[in-house]
C-alpha cells in the first residue's frame, strides 16, 4: 500500500489584548495514496492536562536540572523550555535566501542544524506562546506516536510505501516504527518538497509545458498522448536524473527534480530515504514517479472549507507578524474534536463525482454513511 503523510499548522487566537501572541498547533495527517482514506489526524495538543499543575510539580522535582529525554514531562512544552527556544532561535542572517525548491531544501536541514534539533518539525518564533489552556507537546513525541500507530493499523500489510513532507522529524519517526520493515526492504520512505504559492496561471504554464516535452519525447501529438506515454517519459527522464542526484550541503538524501507536472504538485523535488537502490532500475523509476502529498493535501484543503475553524488567518500590516483571524478558535482543543469529526465525515460520507467515499474505495463500506447513522450510532442490529 501507498501512503502519503504531511501537517498542517493551526493557529489559535489570542485571549488577552495585552499579549497578542498565537499558539501554533500542528496536525499531522496519514492518507492512502489510491483511495484517499485518511487513516489519523493527530495533533500535538492534550487539553486533558493541567498545564498548572505539572508546572508546579516540575519546580518540585528539579525538572530543569535533569536532561531532557529523561524528565518525567519531556513530551510537554514546559514554560521554561519554551523561552529558552526562543532566546536561541537563528537569526534569518545565518539561514540562506530561500527562491528555489533546492533552495528551501537547504533552508531546512540548515535551520534544523542551527537549532540543533534535527528530530524536531517546530518552527516557532517570538510571535508564538504556549496554549491557554492544556498542554502544548514536542512535535516529536506526536509524530513518533503517529506512524506508531499506522504499523498497528498496517501490521498484516505486506510492503509499505511513505511519502513524506520533507521534514526531519517526521523522517526520524518513520524509521523508527517502521524499522523492522525497512530492515527487511518490506517498506520504503520518500521525502518531497513542492513548489508552493504558485497562481493558477503559473501552474497552468508549467504543465502544458510539461505536456509539450512528453510529446516532443514520445513523438507522439499532444491531444493523442495515452497515460503510458506520459508514464514511459517520465521514467526515462528519471533514471537519468538518478544518474546525477542533487547533493544538498549536510543532508544525505539524493535528490532530483521531479519531471512531472500537475495543477496540484507542479513543481517537486523527490529523495528516497531508504535504500531503494535493491530494487531494478525500472521499479525504482516507478516509486519516484507516483511520490505525491496530493491525497492527504486534499484532505487538508476539504477541512479549510468545512470548517472555519481551519481556515488560514491574515496578518495586519501593524501585528509585526501576529496573525488573527475571527473564527478561530481561542481554546486548541476544537482542532482535535473537529479534526476527528472530520476525519470520520470524510472517510465514510463525503463521496466524490463516482459516487463513491475513500471508506468505499478501501472496502471498508458499501455505500456512503448517513451522518445520523454516525451521530446516533447504536449497536443494534
Amino acid at each position: 500500500m501507498y501512503f502519503c503523510t504531511d501537517r498542517q499548522v493551526v493557529v489559535s487566537n489570542w485571549t488577552k489584548r495585552e499579549d497578542k501572541r498565537n499558539c501554533d498547533i500542528y496536525g499531522i495527517a496519514t492518507a492512502c495514496k489510491d483511495t484517499g482514506y485518511v487513516f489519523a489526524f493527530n495533533f500535538n495538543f492534550d487539553g486533558s492536562v493541567d498545564a498548572e499543575e505539572i508546572e508546579k510539580d516540575a519546580e518540585a522535582i528539579g525538572e530543569y536540572e535533569t536532561p531532557r529525554h529523561h524528565r518525567k514531562y519531556a513530551r510537554v512544552w514546559l514554560r521554561q523550555e519554551f523561552n529558552e527556544y526562543l532566546k536561541g532561535l537563528p537569526s534569518k542572517q545565518d539561514l540562506p535566501v530561500g527562491g528555489s525548491l533546492k533552495d528551501e531544501v537547504q533552508i531546512r536541514t540548515l535551520a534544523d542544524q542551527k537549532l540543533n534539533l534535527s528530530d524536531s518539525s517546530e518552527h516557532f518564533d517570538r510571535t508564538n506562546i504556549l496554549p491557554p489552556k492544556g498542554v502544548l507537546i514536542h512535535n516529536e513525541y506526536t509524530m513518533m506516536a503517529h506512524f506508531f500507530l499506522l504499523k498497528r493499523l498496517f501490521q498484516s500489510t505486506e510492503k509499505t510505501r511513505f511519502f513524506m513532507d520533507l521534514d526531519s522529524g517526521m523522517k526520524a519517526a518513520y524509521l523508527s516504527a517502521f524499522r523492522e520493515m525497512v530492515a527487511e526492504g518490506n517498506s520504503d520512505g520518500f521525502l518531497i518538497r513542492a513548489a508552493k504559492n504558485k497562481t493558477v496561471d503559473e501552474k497552468e504554464k508549467i504543465v502544458a509545458r510539461f505536456r509539450k516535452m512528453v510529446s516532443v519525447m514520445s513523438g507522439v501529438p499532444l491531444r493523442s498522448l495515452t497515460y503510458q506515454d506520459i508514464v514511459d517519459v517520465s521514467n526515462n527522464i528519471i533514471l537519468e536524473r538518478l544518474q546525477k542526484p542533487i547533493r544538498i550541503p549536510k543532508s544525505p538524501e539524493k535528490w532530483i527534480e521531479h519531471p512531472g507536472a500537475s495543477m496540484a504538485e507542479p513543481e517537486k523535488m523527490v529523495a528516497a530515504i531508504t535504500d531503494v537502490e535493491r530494487l531494478d532500475r525500472e521499479h525504482q523509476a516507478n516509486l519516484y514517479r507516483i511520490a505525491t502529498l496530493a491525497p492527504v493535501d486534499r484532505f487538508f484543503m476539504k477541512i479549510r472549507r468545512f470548517s472555519t475553524y481551519f481556515e488560514r488567518p491574515f496578518t495586519s500590516g501593524t501585528s509585526k507578524g501576529r496573525t488573527w483571524y475571527g473564527y478561530s478558535a481561542y481554546d486548541p482543543t476544537m482542532y482535535t474534536m473537529i479534526g476527528e469529526i472530520f476525519r470520520v465525515y470524510y472517510n465514510y460520507c463525503s463521496e466524490k463525482k463516482t459516487g463513491q467515499t475513500p471508506a468505499m474505495r478501501l472496502g471498508l463500506a458499501r455505500g456512503p454513511v448517513e451522518v445520523k447513522k454516525i451521530v446516533y450510532l447504536n449497536n443494534r442490529r
